[in-house]
């Protein structure tokens, strides 16, 4: 089993999160042994190629859009203003997150270094109402 593992990783041409989540269900099975399964791993991760890796290029470039809203953010609470963008579904949150959803804006108090993906109707343990002090 393992030499088949191999040969797709040597192929190149595979999607990392999906060839690591098989190689994880053939070890559950008893197909793949222990020490089988961490040396595909590392073949794997070594040989993968970025581009079919659409979760890791979308997840920076939110990273990046984020970045710029920060930086955006703290130029606007130097003059006194923020806004809350739309909710936007499959967005991950972050704690201070601040957002608009069904005219009400909220801001996300998930635990620190949670990831929020629900929104305010859906998980509201995440979210409160942003008061007039959290908005200015």
């Amino acid at each position: 089993m393992k030499s088949i593992f191999e040969e797709v990783i040597n192929r190149g041409t595979f999607d990392l999160k999906g060839l690591l989540k098989k190689i994880d269900v053939f070890n559950v099975e008893g197909k793949l042994t222990d020490e089988d399964r961490d040396d595909l791993y590392i073949k794997a991760r070594e040989a993968a190629d970025v581009a079919n890796s659409v979760d890791v290029i979308a997840k920076l470039t939110e990273l990046e859009q984020r970045v710029l809203a920060l930086e955006n953010a703290s130029n606007d609470t130097a003059t006194g203003e923020t806004t809350a963008n739309e909710y936007v579904v499959g967005k991950w949150y972050y704690t201070g997150d601040k957002v608009t959803f069904e005219g009400t804006e909220y801001i996300c108090i998930a635990p620190a270094g949670a990831v929020c993906t629900w929104s305010p109707r859906e998980y509201p343990a995440f979210w409160g109402k942003a008061s007039e002090e959290d908005v200015l």
